[in-house]
C-alpha cells in the first residue's frame, strides 16, 4: 500500500510539473521574442525593489511559468529568495527558500522588473569561452616567458616566446566572442530605479 501511494504521489507530481509552460513570448514596440526553456535552463524573474526605512529588499524567483496574462504571471518556483541591503553599514543578507514541485505563486506583471534567461547550451559554451580566456591569458603572460628562458646560458628565445604568446592570444581572440554571444539574456518589464534606460518588454 505504501509503495502504491508513493507511485501515485510521484505521478501527481510529474503531472503538476508537466503543466509548466515550455515557452512564452515577449514583445516590445518593434519586435517579439520567444523564450523556450527546458528543465535545466536558467530562468529567473527579478521583482521591483522595495524600500525600507533602513535600506531595500528585492525578490528573485527561479523556475517555470504555469500561466500568464496581461496583468499577472503564475509561477512554479524552484527557488524563491529575498536579497536585503541594509543601511548604513550596507549589510547584505539573502534568504533562500526551496519550494516543492506543486507550489504555485501569483505575481502581478507590474511588479516584475526583469526576466533573465540562460539556456543550458549557452551556459556550457560560455563556460568554454571563459576557460579559453583564462588559459590563453596564462599561456601568454606566464607560460610563454618561462619556457623562452634559456636557464643554462641565460639567454631568451624570442621565437619560442612569440609562438607560445601567439597561441595564447589566439585562444583569447576566439574565446571572447564565444563568451559574449552566449551570455545570459535580460528583458526588462519595468524601468529599473537606477542605471541606464532599458527597452521595455511585455509578456504576450
Amino acid at each position: 500500500m505504501k509503495t502504491a501511494f508513493t507511485i501515485l504521489l510521484g505521478i501527481l507530481t510529474v503531472q503538476t510539473y508537466c503543466q509548466t509552460l515550455r515557452s512564452f513570448a515577449l514583445t516590445s514596440k518593434n519586435q517579439t521574442v520567444t523564450i523556450k526553456y527546458e528543465a535545466y535552463d536558467f530562468l529567473e524573474f527579478q521583482l521591483n525593489k522595495e524600500k525600507h526605512f533602513n535600506g531595500y529588499s528585492q525578490r528573485f524567483i527561479q523556475g517555470g511559468v504555469v500561466k500568464y496574462s496581461d496583468s499577472s504571471v503564475t509561477f512554479a518556483p524552484e527557488s524563491d529568495y529575498l536579497f536585503f541591503d541594509c543601511m548604513p553599514d550596507s549589510t547584505r543578507v539573502i534568504e533562500r527558500h526551496q519550494k516543492p514541485s506543486h507550489y504555485q505563486l501569483d505575481i502581478q506583471s507590474a511588479n516584475i522588473e526583469k526576466i533573465t534567461f540562460h539556456s543550458r547550451n549557452s551556459q556550457n559554451w560560455q563556460g568554454i569561452g571563459v576557460s579559453g580566456i583564462i588559459l590563453g591569458g596564462i599561456a601568454s603572460l606566464f607560460v610563454a616567458p618561462l619556457i623562452s628562458i634559456n636557464y643554462k646560458s641565460g639567454g631568451f628565445n624570442t621565437k619560442t616566446y612569440f609562438t607560445c604568446a601567439g597561441i595564447g592570444l589566439g585562444f583569447i581572440t576566439i574565446s571572447i566572442p564565444v563568451t559574449v554571444l552566449n551570455k545570459e539574456e535580460e528583458y526588462y518589464l519595468t524601468q529599473p530605479g537606477e542605471g541606464k534606460f532599458r527597452t521595455i518588454w511585455k509578456i504576450k
